[in-house]
């Protein structure tokens, strides 16, 4: 089963070091290990955060694995879980998962944010 969790892990967060004691750079002994499970199925670390006249940029991939564990339809469930908070948000989907890896969707990536920033809107 640790095997499995492994692959699993390995297939979500590619290339980041994980261990018994450690998750990428980040060292366990500085995280409250019981606490992590408990915030996210027990509380609510967001309610009452609201920024309804902040314009926002939200670039997600199509196919981003780790999204979909929380949202199984992205472009509704996703987007409706953000606008919750950013009611001012522009989406842009790329054709891309958790990682944006393909150099294509990195330049797509950047003149987005780059267009958005200018304010001249997102690029499709």
């Amino acid at each position: 089963a640790s095997s499995l969790l492994q692959a699993y892990l390995d297939f979500l967060f590619p290339g980041i070091g994980k261990g018994a004691d450690r998750f990428g750079a980040l060292r366990r002994r500085r995280a409250r290990v019981l606490r992590i499970p408990a915030e996210l199925f027990f509380q609510n670390p967001l309610s009452g955060v609201a920024l309804p006249e902040t314009p926002t940029l939200c670039l997600y991939g199509r196919n981003d694995d780790v999204l979909r564990i929380f949202h199984s339809n992205l472009s509704t469930d996703y987007e409706t879980a953000v606008r919750r908070i950013c009611p001012n948000t522009r989406f842009q989907a790329l054709p891309a998962g958790h990682f944006f890896r393909c150099q294509n969707v990195r330049t797509l990536l950047a003149e987005s944010i780059l267009s958005f920033i200018s304010g001249k809107g997102v690029v499709c």
